[in-house]
């Protein structure tokens, strides 16, 4: 945020674009009616964050990024997703999202 990015000069394609995906866990089985499947964790787009902070000198505005977290699972027989199609499908007008846990709140778009 200390230095935005200027898009008239980019020169790759992927700046500015740092949400992430990574499998942490692949459930495989030999049976053929199991369901294999691989669990992700991932970062979507960040969210700007404002936070009102009180001290001895009186109270200050910060802002900072955080981070919006997704776990979802996806069928084995799909194959692993890469940060590419991950990003793809997040840095769009009308961003294909996993369902929200239900103790994680929905955020605004």
């Amino acid at each position: 945020m200390a230095s935005p990015l200027d898009y008239g000069q980019r020169t790759n394609t992927c700046d500015g674009m740092c949400a992430l995906v990574s499998d942490v866990l692949t459930a495989a089985s030999a049976e053929e009616d199991a369901e294999n499947a691989i669990l992700y964790e991932a970062l979507g787009r960040p969210l700007v964050m404002l936070a009102l902070v009180g001290g001895s000198d009186g109270n200050r505005m910060v802002v900072g990024l955080a981070f919006n977290p997704f776990e979802f699972t996806r069928p084995l027989a799909q194959g692993r997703l890469t940060d590419k199609e991950w990003q793809a499908n997040i840095y769009v007008q009308e961003p294909q999202l996993p369902d929200r846990p239900a103790w994680n709140p929905p955020t605004m778009k």
